[in-house]
């Protein structure tokens, strides 16, 4: 259960699938400098040559709330980047922080990015930290942790998955099956999820936990199946222009 920060109630909104895309919490394109500009080329590039898109909170189309907006987002992406530098002003670090916070309290992983020199905020001090002093140097440590990121869909699907499917609590497999799907499009998390599925939809009456469950898994399979299907379609008509271009 999913508890809306803004209403107190349990929030109503379904996941939207966004299957290996980070979010990168940093400061709004207004602010940017040289410096940050470089940050941002850098993380972009690292993540995408691990096939990871990166999106902002200025690349969501979305006219709710901004931050059930943000909190939609970070449900339904891979992983989240936390981008600090001194030079960012007040406003800019709240909202950046707020939005961290949020993704942890989500159980996502989140990887905090500051300057070598800067000193790590107290409660974030368990969090994955990258202190760099170059470029070259925030690249190879970001890789590592992202490559280290992809090792968690298999231990999600055939170990801890499985144990609570096993024990048949469904909501905490199918958590670990979504999370494995969205950190890598798992097949195999998504054949179990949808097992889950079918044994959810066997059940007569069922509980109201079960009931909403059901619902959500259904959603998210569906919607799965639609992200894809964009995404597929984005490609072809990139490679398309890219073609006429050349």
């Amino acid at each position: 259960m999913i508890i809306c920060p803004l209403t107190t109630d349990e929030c109503s909104k379904l996941l939207v699938p966004r299957p290996q895309e980070c979010f990168l919490m940093t400061a709004l394109p207004e602010n940017t400098s040289q410096k940050l500009s470089e940050v941002w080329t850098s993380i972009k590039d690292t993540c995408s040559s691990l096939f990871f898109d990166v999106i902002t909170a200025e690349n969501i189309s979305d006219s709710t709330d901004f931050l059930c907006k943000i909190c939609k987002t970070i449900r339904s992406v891979s992983f989240g980047i936390s981008l600090y530098l001194a030079e960012f002003d007040i406003s800019a670090v709240s909202n950046i922080f707020l939005e961290t916070g949020l993704m942890l309290g989500f159980g996502k992983k989140v990887y905090l990015i500051m300057e070598q020199g800067n000193k790590i905020p107290s409660n974030l001090s368990r969090t994955d930290c990258i202190l760099f002093n170059s470029m070259n140097d925030l690249n190879n440590k970001l890789r590592k942790k992202i490559e280290s990121l992809l090792e968690l869909p298999r231990y999600y699907v055939n170990t801890v998955g499985d144990i609570a499917l096993e024990a048949k609590d469904y909501e905490r497999a199918a958590r670990y099956y979504t999370e494995a799907i969205l950190i890598s499009k798992d097949t195999e998390a998504e054949s179990k999820l949808k097992d889950i599925l079918t044994i959810l939809r066997r059940k007569r009456g069922g509980t109201g936990l079960e009931k909403r469950l059901k619902q959500d898994i259904d959603v998210f399979l569906r919607n799965l199946q639609i992200a894809s299907s964009l995404r597929v379609r984005l490609s072809g008509y990139g490679n398309h222009v890219k073609n006429k271009t050349i």
